[in-house]
């Protein structure tokens, strides 16, 4: 790996979580954005993501993206972190300009960055398999400059309201990839798995460069807007505001990725208990998962004192 090369995690944590707001789950009502929640754990989902970015960045090379709307949940979560490193855009306008937001900020200190995007808003079990497959994500990103390097989860279900990622050819322990198929039927689901497709996690790796070239050729006319609004107008609050006011929202899946297979491969990572907690039926299966989890840990506990 190039030494002089330093890791950067964009955490993405402005979204809306629209699809939980207000729902009752378990007896407890989500009253506010899904990474804000505690969820099976006595850490907020956000705080989960951070200890998962921080194995592979330090502090000052962690940036999250967040919403004005959003800091009384934020700000206390965030504190930690360099101020400069915690990026406020005036409006949620989609994954893709929060990604580049945080790209074009991080190219600003550090020219030949590697990046990890993950959200902030998932829960995993097996946090160690999770970070043993970032850290080999990262390595091939370097490795095979300007590539993007996407995490492919084994699926142990067929889920139904997942992305899946189709891997195509095979270049040593990575796998270019044929398709993107969102929330496919049920029975589209159970032949993916069948046949090798993976979960796509929405975590990534790649160069700094090589995001910004694929932003360069595939979105040049948002990529070109948001350089001249940054020379023009800086990175105030009202210049920002302004700029975002006439932005359509953009999914870096669908707007980007997807017209840029030849640049994505995919790592498959083993089964971890990875879940996006997307919808209430998946919040509710994770709580009872946890549950069980905790009581078998319990029980083995005391079969271990017992045996002493």
């Amino acid at each position: 790996m190039n030494a002089r090369r330093r890791e950067w995690v964009i955490l993405l944590a402005g979204g809306e979580g629209s699809r939980l707001l207000g729902q009752t789950v378990c007896g407890t009502r989500l009253d506010r954005p899904k990474q804000f929640c505690r969820i099976g754990d006595d850490q907020t989902l956000l705080r989960l993501a951070l200890e998962r970015a921080a194995r592979l960045a330090e502090p000052e090379c962690i940036v999250p993206v967040v919403c004005a709307l959003h800091r009384l949940w934020w700000g206390p979560e965030l504190m930690d972190l360099p101020f400069d490193n915690v990026l406020v855009q005036p409006e949620n306008r989609g994954n893709a300009i929060a990604i580049l937001h945080a790209l074009i900020h991080i190219l600003q200190r550090d020219p030949d960055p590697l990046v990890v995007v993950m959200p902030s808003d998932h829960a995993v079990e097996d946090e160690a398999v999770l970070a043993v497959a970032l850290r080999s994500a990262v390595r091939h990103a370097s490795e095979r400059g300007g590539r993007v390097v996407l995490l492919g989860i084994t699926p142990d279900a067929a889920d139904a309201e997942y992305g899946w990622l189709v891997p195509g050819r095979e270049a040593g322990s990575l796998k270019s990839v044929r398709a993107f198929i969102e929330k496919p039927s049920r029975p589209t689901a159970a032949a993916l798995m069948r046949h090798g497709a993976l979960w796509n996690s929405f975590i990534f790796a790649s160069t700094g460069a090589g995001l910004l070239e694929l932003y360069r050729r595939i979105q040049p006319e948002l990529l070109e807007d948001y350089l001249e609004n940054l020379l023009d107008r800086g990175w105030g609050e009202g210049a920002l505001s302004r700029l975002y006011e006439d932005m359509e929202p953009l999914d870096f899946s669908c707007d980007l990725l997807e017209h840029a297979p030849e640049q994505l491969d995919v790592l498959r990572v083993d089964a971890c208990g990875w879940t996006d907690l997307g919808t209430p039926r998946r919040v509710a299966e994770w709580l009872e998962h946890r549950s069980l989890g905790v009581a078998r840990h319990v029980r083995q506990e005391l079969v271990l004192t017992n045996a002493w």
